[in-house]
Formats: C-alpha cells, sequence, structure tokens
C-alpha cells in the first residue's frame, strides 16, 4: 500500500514536474539564481574581509568561531563565521564576484524582476552584514522591518523555488486525497506555518470540510494568517512546538492524514526527535510532507544563517557542522523513524537549484 501510494503521489505531481523540468525553465532558473549567488558570495566575502581587518584575525584558521567567542562576539555570529569558512575555503568559482558586486545587483534589479523576493532581502542583509557580524543591529530587525512580514511573505510567496515547491506540495495533497480510501473528513497540521506561504497554496485544493491547524512555535504570525485566511472556515490557529509530544499540546496522536513542515524541520535541536513528534501525529498511512534546502546555498546562508534556529543543533552525529541534511540523509532518517519516503525532486535534471530544495512524501508504516 505504501509504495502503490507514493506512485500515485508521484504520478499525481509528475505533470507538474515535468513543467518545471523543461531546459528553458531550468535555464531561466539557473540564470538567475548563479548571479543570486554571486552576488550573496560577494557581500560575505567583503564582509569577512572587512572583520578580519578590524579584529587582526585570520579567518582561515580551523577554529575561527571559538577565537570569535573568546573575543566576545555573538555565539550565532561565531558559528556563522565557523559554517562558512570551510565552503568560502573550497570556493573557485565566485572568487572575483566581491569586485564586480555592482554589476550583478543592477544587472539582478534590471534584468531579473522575478528574482526580487530574494534580491530583497539579500539586498538588505548584505549591506549591512558587517554590522550584523558586531551585533550591532540584530536580524529580526532587517527581517521585520517596522514589525512587517512583508519581506518574508514576498520570499516564501513569491520566490521562484519557494513559489515552485509550494505548488509542488499542494499538488501532492491533491493526489493523495484521490487516493484515499478513508471518507471522514481531511485532517492537516502544519509544523512552523510561519507566513502562510504554503498554507495558501493548499488551502484552495482540499474540501471545505476539511480541518487545517495552523501552528507555529509562538502566535507571532497568526493575527495576519487569520486576516489572510478569513475565507476559510477550516483553519484552526494554535500554538505547537515540534520538539515537544503532541499528546503535551492538546493534540491527540494519530489523529492527522497529513502533517506539513516546509522549512522548519531544520531549526530544531534534534531531529531524529522531531521525526518521532510528528509520526506521532500521524494515522496508520498517513503523509509527512517535508520541504527542506538540502544544500549549503551562500544565499541562504546569508538570509537566515545568524537566526537562532539555524545553529539550534546539538545533533552532532547526524549533523556534525551544518544544519542542512542532503537528500539521500533525509530518506535514511525517514526510514529509520519508520517513515517510508521519496523525494518528489529525484528526477529533475542534476544542477537545477529546485534540486537543492527537496520536498519529501513520507507515509507512515506503522500508526
Amino acid at each position: 500500500m505504501n509504495k502503490e501510494l507514493l506512485t500515485n503521489i508521484m504520478t499525481g505531481c509528475s505533470t507538474l514536474l515535468n513543467e518545471l523540468n523543461t531546459p528553458s525553465n531550468r535555464n531561466k532558473r539557473g540564470e538567475v539564481y548563479d548571479l543570486i549567488e554571486t552576488l550573496s558570495y560577494s557581500y560575505i566575502r567583503k564582509a569577512f574581509d572587512q572583520l578580519s581587518a578590524e579584529t587582526g584575525t585570520d579567518f582561515t584558521h580551523d577554529e575561527i568561531g571559538k577565537t570569535l567567542l573568546d573575543k566576545g562576539f555573538h555565539p550565532n555570529v561565531a558559528k556563522f563565521v565557523q559554517m562558512l569558512i570551510p565552503k568560502l575555503a573550497r570556493e573557485t568559482r565566485y572568487n572575483n564576484a566581491h569586485h564586480n558586486q555592482e554589476m550583478i545587483l543592477n544587472k539582478l534589479k534590471h534584468d531579473f524582476p522575478e528574482a526580487n523576493p530574494e534580491l530583497q532581502l539579500i539586498e538588505k542583509i548584505g549591506s549591512c552584514l558587517l554590522e550584523l557580524l558586531n551585533d550591532k543591529i540584530n536580524i529580526i530587525e532587517i527581517l521585520f522591518e517596522n514589525s512587517s512580514q512583508k519581506l518574508l511573505n514576498d520570499l516564501y510567496h513569491h520566490s521562484i523555488v519557494f513559489n515552485s515547491c509550494n505548488r509542488v506540495i499542494a499538488k501532492s495533497i491533491e493526489a493523495y486525497m484521490s487516493s484515499r480510501r478513508n471518507s471522514k473528513p481531511l485532517t492537516i497540521l502544519e509544523i512552523g506555518a510561519g507566513t502562510g506561504a504554503t498554507t495558501a497554496a493548499v488551502l484552495p485544493e482540499i474540501p471545505s470540510n476539511s480541518k487545517y491547524m495552523f501552528t507555529d512555535i509562538s502566535s507571532f504570525f497568526f493575527t495576519e494568517a487569520k486576516n489572510k485566511f478569513s475565507e476559510f472556515t477550516c483553519v484552526d490557529y494554535l500554538p505547537f512546538n515540534a520538539e515537544l509530544s503532541c499528546v503535551e499540546q492538546g493534540v491527540p496522536q494519530t489523529s492527522i492524514d497529513i502533517v506539513i513542515a516546509a522549512n522548519v524541520l531544520h531549526a530544531t535541536t534534534d531531529i531524529s526527535k522531531t521525526l518521532d513528534n510528528a509520526k506521532e501525529l500521524l494515522n496508520e498511512g498517513g503523509i509527512l510532507i517535508i520541504l527542506e534546502t538540502t544544500q549549503q546555498l551562500y544565499y541562504i546562508d546569508l538570509m537566515v544563517g545568524l537566526l537562532d534556529g539555524w545553529t539550534k543543533f546539538s545533533d552532532h552525529s547526524i549533523r556534525p557542522s551544518y544544519p542542512l541534511l542532503d537528500e539521500n540523509t533525509w530518506l535514511k532518517l525517514l526510514n529509520e523513524n519508520g517513515l517510508h519516503g521519496t523525494s518528489l525532486f529525484s528526477q529533475l535534471t542534476p544542477g537545477d537549484i529546485l534540486k537543492y530544495h527537496s520536498v519529501f512524501i513520507a507515509i507512515n508504516q506503522t500508526g
């Protein structure tokens, strides 16, 4: 049954995946995100060079994180630098990018307006990265400028990559429903729903008698979400911590058909424990849908690398030095936790930026 359901979901998503994988779409994404990566590298390289000169610190040695901690830098900054130094040391493609920063920025602005969701964040963070590293300003002040969610809304709702991923998630739920043998109303719980980008893609595709639980670790996002989704009476809003048992939080075990976790599971202390908690929610044959970045990318590091969640991990046997896992490790972990999984992006062309932002579907094998 597990294999049949996964096959049905893959088949149901095939038309959309084929559309995303056309040469014209791949080439456009490739051109846009190569420039985005180049620009992000240039901001990081410039800020690190400036900080190295200011502090008289060698940014090439292996213990740079400890050195910065000893000098009184914020732990998030020390970890951020430590995580990037190995990648920077191996870099050969973008080495001269910081000399062309203004040219790359202007090209993205003028030639690729579709890159604006990433670009506005990259420019804002990159232009004051040195101040962020020196703890003169906080990343939250930029991400939620004037208490607004607009920058993150634009990123997760409208960027080429995340918009594509959310369309695939919605299509996978549509395919799941067509294969579902249970006539009871559909129950969905979204972990870390945040700005509601994935929610917005899914809600129009599900029956009106469904139950959709929009959750986040705090109620910060709820007011805006309630306004945004006011026409959908099936939505409930509740605080939910993926690192705790659902029973402790008033959600019964095995009560959910679909658990969605988009860009959130990496921001937990122990990924295996978090998967156990997600599995605890699912009924037998229920599915877990995960969206995660699966490769270290400069633009992702720049946009979210100074957030507390980025450096929260302590499961060093699984994640020795970086919060993200590759596709194969995710599939191995899902299987070890009793979740039979596949990556919907496994057949995409190698090197495509979408291959680095995987959507996983995993079926609860034991209930």
